[in-house]
């Protein structure tokens, strides 16, 4: 439900304009998966985990161990060409916006962790989906 609002906000202008240029067609993926970009909700393990890119220094991520394996998705046909669909994930990198420091903190405990999607691509990673973490916190608290 909170797709299709966001899916109408995020077209409405395109509404008022169509007198001017045909738009493109677009079509809401109804799939079952998570979707890129759109604002969930997940729950695990924090777990921290060294990554090193061949020739680059290591680096510690933040992973979530997922309870049960999800799929993430493109949220519509618009866009498919950005974000490619990944089936059976288990782990999701959690990627901080600001305190590093406090959400690695929460490693080895369970967690809800609230964020946005995003496709994470290059040397050094581990998941091919990360989490862009807004909010976490302890699961009993």
């Amino acid at each position: 439900m909170i797709i299709r609002a966001i899916g109408f906000a995020a077209f409405a202008p395109a509404l008022l304009i169509s007198g001017c240029a045909k738009q493109p067609e677009v079509t809401i993926n109804n799939d079952g998966c998570l979707h890129y970009a759109s604002q969930v909700t997940l729950n695990g393990l924090a777990k921290r985990q060294e990554v090193t890119a061949p020739g680059k220094m290591t680096r510690v991520a933040l992973m979530l161990n997922l309870d049960k394996p999800v799929c993430v998705s493109p949220a519509s046909s618009a866009s498919s060409a950005t974000y490619t669909r990944v089936n059976d994930l288990k782990q999701i990198e959690l990627v901080a916006q600001s305190d590093i420091t406090a959400m690695h903190q929460l490693s080895g405990f369970r967690v809800i962790a609230k964020g946005s999607l995003t496709n994470i691509s290059g040397d050094g990673t581990i998941s091919p989906v990360g989490l862009t973490v807004i909010h976490i916190k302890p699961e009993n608290q």
